[in-house]
């Protein structure tokens, strides 16, 4: 929700969502059949069903999604395109550049030798990806839950697929999210157990973001598509993969930026690998932009690295995949 609406309402009593905009309806409930519907107010246009999308990026099959995004590539092309656009939206990030990681990921690295407190790359904050983009791009309630939001958002990137010519097209992004979902909704029976093994606190971690991931599907379904069902919500019989991997990516990249209450996604600077003795930190400035600063002087080809300020391993497993203990 856009903290500035919400202030300026409570200040002068103005509901903005009933001025000229699209009237959007805050409820499944206002409506017949549970289908959330934006009206326009020229009574001369049609009324746009959100849900009629909704259903489409349900629909995606699992191969469209291999085609897409789940094969692993070597083509670094991808990265170029998404730094020339993240450039033209006002980045500047000609001191960092994109290579694979040790484990077989992505990661950045510095081009430059940087002393301590440098800046290194920043972002315009109209790149970051929160509830409010992605309920915007697709006209579903502005309080709909970030997490459902931001995953029919990639989702719906996907779909439209490349623009070159559109500056404002996200898909650059969304081409360079990782194929491997390493997270607790993608987790073998073997591996969960292999964790819980561990101790309870991993078994409740993982078993926290399963539900998470579960409950995310299921508002989708019952709130956002117009294929309603009357029958108990069964998440085997229903998952769809493009769903599950866009929920992982959501869970396993997105930051609070402070808050524990929202999510941001955060092209280019979520490739940073997480560490316990980071080179690097994400910080706001006075311009509004988002700054990589380093923590101590850095060479250049050297990985950039930042703390994913969480300090319960259980929850960086179940997360993120990966263990501070290994």
């Amino acid at each position: 929700v856009n903290e500035g609406e919400v202030f300026f309402e409570a200040l002068l009593g103005i509901n903005f969502s009933k001025l000229d905009g699209p009237k959007i309806f805050e409820s499944c409930e206002d409506t017949d059949n549970r289908e959330c519907n934006i009206e326009k107010n020229d009574s001369n246009v049609t009324q746009i069903n959100f849900s009629t999308r909704v259903d489409q990026l349900l629909k995606i099959s699992d191969n469209e999604l291999e085609d897409c995004i789940l094969k692993p590539t070597n083509d670094t092309s991808r990265y170029d395109r998404l730094f020339t656009w993240a450039s033209c939206k006002g980045a500047k990030l000609e001191n960092i550049k994109c290579c694979e990681d040790f484990y077989g990921g992505t990661c950045l690295v510095t081009t430059i030798n940087a002393k301590e407190r440098s800046v290194i790359a920043s972002l315009p904050r109209s790149l970051r990806i929160g509830q409010h983009t992605a309920c915007k791009r697709l006209g579903i309630p502005r309080l709909s839950p970030d997490l459902s939001a931001l995953s029919l958002f990639l989702l719906d990137v996907l779909l439209v697929g490349s623009d070159d010519d559109h500056c404002d097209n996200f898909y650059p992004y969304v081409a360079c999210l990782p194929h491997r979902c390493v997270n607790a909704l993608f987790m073998s029976e073997a591996e969960v157990s292999k964790w819980s093994n561990q101790g309870m606190d991993y078994e409740t971690a993982i078993s926290k973001v399963q539900s998470q991931g579960e409950s995310c599907m299921r508002y989708i379904q019952d709130c956002l598509s117009s294929n309603k069902s009357n029958s108990p919500y069964t998440i085997r019989r229903r998952r769809s993969l493009a769903l599950w991997w866009a929920v992982s990516m959501v869970q396993s990249r997105s930051h609070g930026f402070g808050t524990t209450k929202s999510r941001w996604l955060t092209p280019v600077f979520d490739f940073c690998n997480h560490s316990t003795t980071p080179n690097c930190t994400v910080e706001g400035n006075s311009y509004g932009e988002l700054v990589l600063k380093t923590t101590r002087d850095i060479a250049a080809g050297e990985e950039l690295t930042i703390d994913y300020m969480e300090i319960d391993d259980a929850k960086l497993v179940a997360t993120y995949g990966f263990s501070n203990l290994q």
